[in-house]
């Protein structure tokens, strides 16, 4: 099972009225009177779970709750804090690493190259603990996230935002890395008309290589 993440509306009293939320909880003035309570959303019903006292009692259900509530609410510190305590409990469990793997995606998503890393690190993934440490001081936004979008294999994606930054050859680096001669062709006709050529080379030996390989199919 993947972990879920849904969105939840929380019910109030037809004499409720809210007039404040703060941290999840909804202030509302009874209809006709002064009187004031206050009520819980359900998006911030088990956010807690990893505190206090009882925390070390907490079921694993509320605790896998409170991560994705969390998360969902872009608390990355306290989804840390969440999965931290998960990984005590069960460090080999397949649903601990599918937080930690969710929290890392989070992290990227939201551009916080750090975590992501940490998180990878003690993932143990090598090759992404790399390409995250070659992103990390990338001061170009279009740039940082053009990269971000490569690690989730969002070619297109990541084309639009380096033609978009101030370093729009990495979209026709891109390309050449992944022997996709044509789009190249077009990208360097556009930014680098100097390359033009040895893409053509290139493309034409790919060309040439398919050829020999569907002759000696048939063979």
């Amino acid at each position: 099972d993947s972990l879920q993440m849904e969105g939840l509306s929380t019910p109030l009293d037809g004499v409720f009225k809210p007039v404040l939320c703060n941290n999840g909880r909804v202030v509302c003035q009874i209809q006709g009177g002064a009187r004031l309570r206050t009520k819980r959303l359900l998006t911030h019903s088990t956010i807690d779970a990893h505190h206090g006292e009882h925390a070390d009692e907490a079921l694993d259900e509320d605790l896998e709750s409170a991560f994705s509530q969390n998360l969902g609410l872009l608390r990355l510190s306290e989804a840390r804090a969440v999965a931290k305590r998960v990984h005590r409990r069960n460090p080999t469990a397949s649903k601990t690493r599918e937080m930690w793997l969710a929290l890392s995606n989070k992290a990227m998503e939201q551009l916080d190259i750090a975590l992501a890393t940490a998180v990878q690190r003690l993932l143990g993934d090598a090759g992404m603990v790399m390409s995250l440490e070659r992103i990390a001081n990338i001061d170009d936004l279009a740039l940082l996230m053009g990269h971000v979008a490569m690690l989730f294999g969002q070619h297109e994606h990541a084309q639009g935002l380096f033609m978009r930054s101030y370093h729009p050859l990495a979209a026709l680096e891109v390309r050449c890395d992944l022997v996709q001669w044509e789009q190249a062709l077009g990208l360097a006709r556009q930014l680098a008309p100097e390359r033009v050529p040895s893409i053509c080379i290139r493309h034409a030996q790919q060309l040439e290589l398919g050829t020999h390989v569907g002759a000696a199919k048939l063979d």
